[in-house]
C-alpha cells in the first residue's frame, strides 16, 4: 500500500477525525485529482463534502467516509511524483509568443526559419512511439523525435516518464493507445478559425488521436486516454482539450497554454 491507503490501512477516515497530520495527506492528495482543498488538517463538512463529490464522480457510494476503497482510488488517479506545476501563458499573443517565440512576425502565415532554429528542438520519446496519422500518412511508422518548443521540452519529458511510470508493462501501455504519436509541432490555425494554433508553437501534442477523435465527449470506458494520464499532464498545468464545450472538445490535445 502507499499513500492514502497508508492512512486507513488501521481503519477509515472520517468527519471528525483527531489525526491532523493524516487529514493533511488526505486532502493533499484530494488536491492532486482536481480539488482544491485548504490543507489544514481539519476533517470538517468541507473536506467531507469534496470526499463525496470524488466519491460520486469515480462511482462509489457517496459516504464521505475515508474507507479502503476511496483511499485506493485516489491513490490510483493520484499522478506520480516528480511532477513540477507550469505557469504556462495564455494561448493568445503576445502572452504567448512572448514566452514561446513567434513562429509568425509577420503574421501572414509565413513561418519563421529563425524562429525555428532558435525555439524549436528535436527530442527523443521517452518510450517507443508510432505515427497514428492516416492512412496512407505513415500511420503505424516509428517516432523518430518529437519537434516540440524548448519551453515547454522538458515538462513535456516528465510527463511521458510519469505516464511510463503510471504503465511500466508495456501491453499495459499499448492496451491504452499512449505509444500512438499524434503529432506536436505542426504550423496551422485552429481548426475552423483564424487563430495561430498553439501546435504551431511546438507547444501542444496530440496523443492517440484515433481512439480520441475531435468532438467526442470524453469516456475513458470507450478506449479513450486513461484519466490517470490527463491527471499527469494536468499536474504540470497543461490544458486538456476534454474540458473544452462540447462544441470544440478535443480529448487528445494537451497544450502548455492555458484559454
Amino acid at each position: 500500500m502507499s499513500g492514502v491507503s497508508d492512512l486507513v490501512s488501521s481503519g477509515p477516515l472520517c468527519c471528525g477525525e483527531k489525526d491532523g497530520e493524516a487529514v493533511a495527506i488526505l486532502q493533499a492528495a484530494l488536491n492532486m485529482v482536481g480539488y482544491g482543498l485548504s490543507i489544514d488538517g481539519n476533517f470538517g463538512s468541507v473536506t467531507e463534502t469534496v470526499v463525496k463529490e470524488f466519491q460520486a464522480n469515480t462511482g462509489l457510494n457517496a459516504t464521505g467516509i475515508v474507507d479502503g476503497l476511496t483511499a485506493a482510488t485516489i491513490d490510483e488517479l493520484a499522478p506520480p511524483t516528480g511532477l513540477i506545476r507550469q505557469t504556462w501563458p495564455s494561448q493568445y499573443r503576445p502572452e504567448v509568443t512572448s514566452f514561446y517565440g513567434d513562429p509568425d512576425p509577420g503574421q501572414n502565415g509565413q513561418l519563421s526559419s529563425r524562429w525555428q532554429t532558435d525555439f524549436l528542438l528535436h527530442v527523443p520519446p521517452v518510450y517507443p512511439m508510432v505515427w497514428d496519422l492516416d492512412p496512407g500518412e505513415g500511420r503505424g511508422q516509428p517516432v523518430r523525435f518529437w519537434t516540440i518548443n524548448k519551453n515547454c521540452a522538458d515538462s513535456a519529458v516528465r510527463c511521458f516518464k510519469a505516464i511510463l511510470e503510471a504503465f511500466p508493462d508495456r501491453s499495459a501501455l499499448e492496451a491504452a493507445h499512449l505509444h500512438w504519436w499524434g503529432g506536436c509541432f505542426n504550423f496551422r490555425a485552429i481548426g475552423g478559425g483564424h487563430m495561430m494554433s498553439c501546435h504551431s508553437l511546438g507547444a501542444a501534442i496530440d496523443l492517440a488521436p484515433t481512439w480520441n477523435p475531435q468532438y467526442k465527449p470524453y469516456n475513458e470506458a470507450d478506449g479513450m486516454l486513461p484519466m490517470k494520464v490527463i491527471r499527469i499532464f494536468e499536474a504540470e498545468g497543461w490544458t486538456w482539450g476534454g474540458r473544452w464545450s462540447r462544441a470544440s472538445v478535443d480529448c487528445m490535445h494537451f497544450q502548455a497554454a492555458h484559454l
